[in-house]
């Protein structure tokens, strides 16, 4: 059995590099060779306070992923069992022959080859149910996502999963850059949720990174009036850089409204998931207007209902992305959004229990920390 080096987190902050099982793949998945993970806001949150239904270490945490395509399931499946031993995976021979005999696509259509650079979109859905069947795979009741419930993460050398989930980068794009992918699809999903367009007005609540990428989305999309609030100066400081307005240093849904002059906005979003940014919502909308609620909010959670009534409000939820990933790589290659600005911090794999202490060390500064393989 080939094997491969993991962070392997054991229970809260306890998180070891450990040599486990390496992946074969299956019919239609690829063997990828991570390259660069990102730390995401939920990984932290299951390092540092572990999981609350069910205990589901030992985990290999991370779902924000990019690499190098080795090779293809069915061809190297029949490699592994007819080798055997502990040699590394471009030990098994599957060369350049490869790229010719595969008709495996991307999750663009496009062919795969060993080689190939991808993103990698880390829920895998079933394809027949019948929120797959509408286009709606986000949704699907039987998605397999990295690290969320009982599956592992790609915070590890390697990594098996369907060819139809990663997607080609274009020459001069890097892995860095294709894993920050992810929570930039997040925001481009939740622009497109809010139905963002050029003459429209919006107010973000939160300048964590999915805030960030929410913004950019928006603007991409042509809002240019996005009013920004978070209790960190350091983050809102951060956001007014990439484009936010300020409503003032008051209450925030007061600011916005003398901005307007007592209109609101088109567009509220919250990507805190905190019972205070969801309340503030349909106080910040103008009659008729959309409620986006991306961040993660709890079950018991207060609404301000009087204002959703009488100002005949939408409210649209934001869970993942769908269909999202090809325009987060045309608008990176296009030079529109430069992901890489936004990585503060590169620490290499054997570094990356220390990796995840300084994210939550630095969780005011730090929007995104990545590590290397």
């Amino acid at each position: 059995m080939r094997q491969m080096m993991a962070a392997v987190t054991h229970r809260a902050r306890e998180m070891s590099l450990e040599r486990r099982p390496g992946p074969v793949p299956g019919p239609g998945e690829v063997l990828v060779k991570v390259r660069h993970v990102g730390i995401c806001g939920s990984d932290l949150h299951f390092y540092r306070h572990g999981f609350e239904r069910e205990n589901l270490f030992p985990k290999i945490l991370g779902h924000e992923c990019s690499g190098e395509v080795v090779a293809f399931g069915d061809r190297l499946a029949q490699g592994v069992a007819a080798e055997g031993g502990n040699s590394t995976w471009e030990d098994a021979g599957f060369g350049d022959h490869l790229a010719q005999e595969s008709k495996v696509l991307d999750g663009q259509g496009k062919p795969l080859a060993p080689g190939d650079l991808v993103a990698v979109e880390p829920g895998a859905p079933c394809g027949e149910c019948e929120w797959c069947r509408r286009g709606e795979y986000n949704l699907c009741p039987n998605l397999r996502f990295l690290s969320a419930f009982h599956d592992d993460g790609c915070l590890c050398e390697y990594l098996a999963f369907p060819a139809r989930m990663c997607h080609r980068l274009p020459a001069g794009m890097d892995t860095l850059c294709g894993a920050m992918l992810e929570p930039f699809a997040v925001g481009l999903h939740a622009a497109a949720r809010a139905a963002a367009a050029p003459g429209k007005s919006a107010a973000l609540v939160g300048a964590g990174c999915i805030g960030i990428m929410t913004l950019l989305s928006l603007r991409l999309h042509g809002v240019e009036e996005v009013f920004v609030h978070d209790l960190s100066d350091f983050r809102l400081k951060r956001a007014q850089s990439l484009g936010a307005l300020s409503a003032g240093d008051g209450d925030f849904t007061a600011g916005v409204l003398e901005c307007t002059g007592g209109r609101g906005v088109d567009i509220a979003v919250d990507c805190t998931g905190s019972a205070a940014g969801a309340y503030s919502l349909p106080g910040l909308c103008r009659r008729g207007g959309v409620c986006v609620q991306v961040g993660n909010i709890g079950h018991d959670a207060p609404f301000d209902y009087y204002n959703f009534y009488e100002k005949e409000l939408q409210l649209r939820g934001v869970f993942r992305y769908r269909g999202c990933y090809p325009a987060a790589i045309a608008a990176v290659a296009a030079g529109r959004v430069d992901l890489r600005a936004l990585a503060d911090r590169v620490f290499p794999f054997t570094e990356s229990p220390g990796a995840f202490e300084y994210a939550l060390a630095h969780s005011e500064e730090a929007l995104k920390v990545m590590i290397e393989f």
